[in-house]
């Protein structure tokens, strides 16, 4: 394994760039000197940081609304907009830092409020921007932009009925109770990511990498590691007195924190598999599920795994090395045309969010699911040749809801699986694994397959 990145000098970077600017929160305005805009159009809204706010007019690659704050050194960035009618449910917003560029895409709609967009190292240059040619006809929505020193946190959580993605920057601490109410304190000390073997093919190059996280547990030096694109890439979760905890993603994989591969799908089918700190980790108590209700199987598996050759060409994992160069934002598993898909679980809203009728290259489904505890889900498939139910409201668990794997396959006729957690005003990307690991151990006592559906409403 290559030598991790040290907690000490990763925040001596911190602690010197901050004292280099000032140790205040900034806030740009859409009507600030460091605001700037190309199709773009003025709105007034009392929801709105200043009572006003910025919505895209023009569908074109000179339409972008900027903030530059003109700061250097390391910061947490937050994305502000109110809250009124037609606003996106996909917005790509990019920061350009000291190492790169990022995108990552948010929900608009109903969702008021500072949104967080990531842990940066920013030079005087850098920017936070919204590209008009990447909205949609209901109107991507730039309002203010906020701008604080990054400092070391303690991150609390408690055990809840769905599971509990976090990001953490290094030395930052995530305290984590149990139902019993014994707290465990997860710290991350630092990650890395290599390239494990690298294969010329005729038609593509196919890596293989390898990616982990030291972590402090409750005193306990743990290195996480995982491999992509192999079988171990369908991984167990860390069980350790009482916690579950699964490694979903590192930064250190992607080339503007020093790494090898590019984001992918951040504009078209609206994935980002990057995350907006250090690490990636997702949590909950070794005795509960990933969520309180059993899951159907979501297409018929009469396996009792699932294959890494299925997936695509070999690759197409969480994260895998699409063509060798961009991480894959989603789970692919090869599948005649036609197959059936059913809902996993009971959603309370489903419709396609791309479709062949409306123009779009694809058919892209999504259903929306809110817990108990305030956690919202999207669950999402693509590729489907036609929906065999209505569009918009609920959709009841085990419903044979759509045919799929036949609309822009590419090589190799497939589902795209993507699965995203909503919460607390921030997003997460998750590795769709976590819906499939549940499901194969709720069915672990039958065989897998069509035949063990539920009835719907079950």
């Amino acid at each position: 394994m290559s030598t991790l990145f040290s907690e000490s000098a990763f925040f001596l970077a911190i602690v010197i760039a901050a004292g280099a600017a000032d140790a205040t929160e900034t806030i740009i305005d859409s009507g600030d000197p460091g605001f700037s805009q190309s199709g773009f159009a003025r709105v007034e809204d009392a929801g709105s940081w200043r009572g006003d706010a910025m919505v895209a007019t023009e569908l074109s690659e000179s339409a972008f609304a900027r903030f530059t704050p003109g700061l250097a050194g390391h910061y947490d960035v937050y994305l502000y907009w109110g809250d009124f009618a037609d606003k996106d449910a996909a917005v790509p917003w990019v920061v350009a830092h000291a190492g790169g560029q990022v995108v990552h895409r948010y929900d608009q709609r109903h969702r008021p409020g500072w949104h967080f967009a990531g842990s940066y190292m920013l030079e005087a240059d850098s920017y936070v921007e919204l590209r008009g040619q990447y909205g949609t006809d209901h109107g991507a929505v730039a309002d203010a932009v906020k701008f604080i020193p990054t400092v070391r946190r303690v991150v609390r959580r408690k055990a809840r009925d769905t599971i509990t993605p976090v990001t953490l920057n290094y030395g930052d601490e995530l305290h984590f109770t149990l139902r019993n109410g014994q707290v465990r304190r997860v710290k991350l000390l630092g990650t890395e990511a290599h390239v494990v073997a690298w294969t010329e093919r005729p038609d593509r190059p196919v890596k293989t990498y390898g990616f982990s996280a030291e972590l402090d547990i409750d005193g306990q030096r743990h290195v996480f590691e995982r491999v992509a694109p192999t079988q171990e890439s369908f991984y167990e979760p860390l069980e350790l007195d009482g916690l579950r905890l699964w490694l979903d993603a590192v930064s250190d994989i992607f080339v503007d924190d020093g790494g090898f591969l590019e984001q992918r799908d951040v504009y078209g089918s609206g994935t980002s598999s990057r995350p907006k700190r250090k690490a990636r980790l997702v949590l909950n108590d070794v005795r509960d599920r990933i969520c309180p209700e059993q899951l159907a199987w979501w297409y018929p598996e009469t396996s009792d795994r699932i294959d890494v050759e299925r997936c695509y060409r070999g690759e197409d994992v969480w994260m895998g090395p699409y063509n060798g160069k961009k991480a894959h934002g989603g789970l692919d598993i090869n599948m005649p045309s036609g197959t059936p898909l059913f809902a996993p679980i009971r959603f309370d809203d489903h419709y396609l969010f791309d479709a062949l009728e409306a123009g779009d290259v694809n058919n892209r489904w999504r259903g929306e699911r809110r817990w108990p505890d305030g956690t919202v889900w999207w669950l999402q498939a693509h590729h489907l040749n036609k929906m065999l139910v209505a569009q918009g409201g609920p959709l009841a668990r085990g419903t044979r809801y759509a045919e799929t794997a036949g609309v822009h396959v590419g090589a190799a006729e497939h589902t795209h699986f993507v699965f995203r957690v909503l919460e607390k005003n921030d997003c997460f990307f998750l590795d769709p694994w976590l819906i499939f690991w549940q499901t194969f151990r709720d069915h672990s006592q039958t065989l897998p397959g069509v035949q063990n559906q539920p009835k719907a409403g079950e």
